[in-house]
């Protein structure tokens, strides 16, 4: 057989392959309706008697055991419950209880380089003003260490904290 002929063949048999492909999802895609199968005789569905279902008991729980914790019967619930309770800060005689700092309000909004020095200057919000500060500048108690694209390295009170933008 002819190499023509062949590739002429198997070209054909692929045309049909894909010819049968894309009417079956066109045919599955298309809104035809009409094509609702219905049975042919109704079903009838005969009532069934359901007095073998019982209505199950809410049941309590009796909680008369022996308490596990306290190994004993003699301390009651209502004594338990009468007992001051503990704040876990003052409890501890050798705990000191430190008020957390309250968090500044700062926020990096970007930077402008200058071209000539490659020298950066940060756009930084702080308490609602803005300012701009370079590596070292000092506002508000914070003094800006380092200065990237995305971050601002910042110290506040010799803590040292990064800002991203």
């Amino acid at each position: 057989m002819n190499n023509k002929a062949l590739v002429y063949i198997l070209l054909a048999v692929v045309v049909g392959v894909w010819g049968y492909v894309i009417y079956r999802v066109f045919s599955a895609v298309s809104g035809d309706e009409e094509q609702i199968i219905t049975s042919s005789r109704p079903i009838s569905i005969a009532p069934q008697d359901l007095e073998y279902y019982t209505i199950k008991d809410s049941a309590s729980l009796l909680l008369s055991y022996r308490d596990p914790i306290y190994n004993s019967t003699d301390v009651l619930d209502e004594e338990i419950l009468e007992t001051e309770t503990i704040d876990p800060y003052t409890s501890d005689p050798y705990a000191v209880y430190v008020e957390p700092e309250p968090q500044i309000d700062i926020s990096y909004q970007g930077f402008i380089e200058n071209e000539s020095n490659k020298k950066r200057i940060a756009m930084v919000t702080i308490a609602g003003q803005q300012y701009m500060m370079a590596k070292g500048d000092r506002q508000q108690e914070i003094t800006v260490r380092n200065i990237q694209a995305d971050r601002i390295i910042i110290t506040h009170k010799n803590e040292t904290k990064t800002i991203f933008k």
